[in-house]
């Protein structure tokens, strides 16, 4: 069977994606905008290379990522094993949403503190109204965004940067 120029295009693509991923350093939309190409090297690492320096009213500023120390790789045994993250490690707004959490607010959007319901079943299997989240502000965002801090009846914590895709749990004070 003979392959079209379209058809050798998808494959290549579709073989540098799953290489991508394979080696961790497929980023969805953290680190990249629309000007940005993203190019993974042999390490497993990303780089960005923009185009221009314009950023739309629609683009969200990104932080760069931190580097995972040994500190926060490690697997929690409470949380059924998800990897925890040090408060220190944390974006400032997120060390802030923590503050407003111990304070008991005010909080800056009418959601917070509402009942999580751990629909994804990725945080440890709790009753009804075990958990409540908190917004953690994105700066440029105009609306919640993505990031948010879960908390537990017991004290746990628990922070996602990408809407419950994942979470980490948030370790230290």
């Amino acid at each position: 069977m003979r392959t079209t120029g379209f058809n050798a295009k998808f494959a290549a693509v579709a073989a540098l994606l799953v290489i991508a991923i394979a080696t961790g350093s497929f980023i969805l939309g953290r680190n990249a905008s629309p000007n940005s190409a993203v190019a993974a090297s042999t390490t497993g690492q990303s780089s960005v290379a923009h185009e221009s320096n314009t950023t739309s009213r629609s683009e969200v500023p990104v932080t760069p990522a931190r580097s995972v120390t040994s500190a926060t790789a490690r697997r929690s045994p409470v949380s059924g094993g998800l990897e925890s993250i040090l408060v220190a490690d944390l974006p400032p707004e997120a060390r802030t949403t923590l503050a407003l959490i111990a304070s008991n607010g005010p909080f800056p959007y009418s959601r917070d503190g509402v009942v999580y319901s751990n629909f994804e079943k990725i945080l440890p299997q709790q009753p009804s109204g075990y958990y409540h989240e908190y917004t953690v502000v994105t700066p440029g965002a105009s609306n919640r965004a993505t990031r948010r801090i879960i908390t537990g009846r017991n004290n746990e914590r628990f922070y996602t940067a990408d809407h419950y895709v994942s979470f980490r749990e948030i370790v230290g004070s």
